[in-house]
């Protein structure tokens, strides 16, 4: 703190020690310090910010405390938009882990293909005119196939756009964090969407 002489939060600090303390015994020790004299608090609603004393520092004028304030209250807002952003992704991902699983969503769309690929073998056998499915059963199986690739698509970009922030965030590549989570993407599980929904043509 006394090195960067810039304001300090609970968090600042737990990340200073990798995490190494809780955020309460982090609190117990700025207040301490703050009780001794050795670092100053200041408050800011429910944020508190923790600074060294600025006798032996260079001192400010008007000016430049003004502008700190501004950059100090621009990164409190920036913070709250981000909480925000975070809580609807994860308001997001609530309602889609309610509907299939992807592995559920994968298995339905491979057993509506075989279903309609079968129904188009056994018409391609039969004589002109003959019919075993007609064209609103067959209909109804495409829409439902359709609508299940739909979700998958959302559901897939979903996870897309929560990766990349989480490791926007953590300043690594989206690949080492799929790696670190232990994903199964549809790269390693050999299938892509893009042809998931192709379905064999007639004749």
């Amino acid at each position: 703190m006394k090195r960067h002489n810039r304001p300090f939060g609970v968090e600042n600090l737990r990340a200073a020690f990798q995490n190494k303390f809780t955020k309460g015994v982090c609190q117990k020790a700025l207040d301490a310090l703050v009780d001794k004299g050795s670092i100053l608090k200041k408050e800011s609603g429910k944020t508190k910010a923790y600074y060294m004393p600025q006798e032996n520092f260079k001192t400010l004028n008007a000016d430049e405390w003004a502008e700190m304030e501004e950059k100090y209250k621009a990164l409190l807002e920036e913070k709250k938009q981000l909480t925000e952003e975070v809580k609807k992704l994860i308001t997001k991902k609530s309602k889609l882990q309610a509907e299939m699983t992807n592995e559920e969503l994968k298995k339905a769309i491979e057993t509506r293909k075989e279903v309609i690929e079968k129904k188009k073998k056994k018409l391609a056998t039969l004589e002109s005119g003959v019919q075993l499915v007609s064209g609103e059963e067959k209909k109804k199986v495409d829409d439902e196939l359709e609508k299940l690739i739909k979700i998958w698509k959302k559901r897939k970009k979903l996870a897309e756009n929560i990766i990349e922030q989480i490791a926007e965030g953590r300043q690594i590549k989206e690949s080492e964090l799929v790696e670190e989570l232990g994903l199964e993407t549809d790269a390693v599980e050999g299938v892509d969407i893009k042809t998931m929904g192709q379905l064999p043509k007639e004749g």
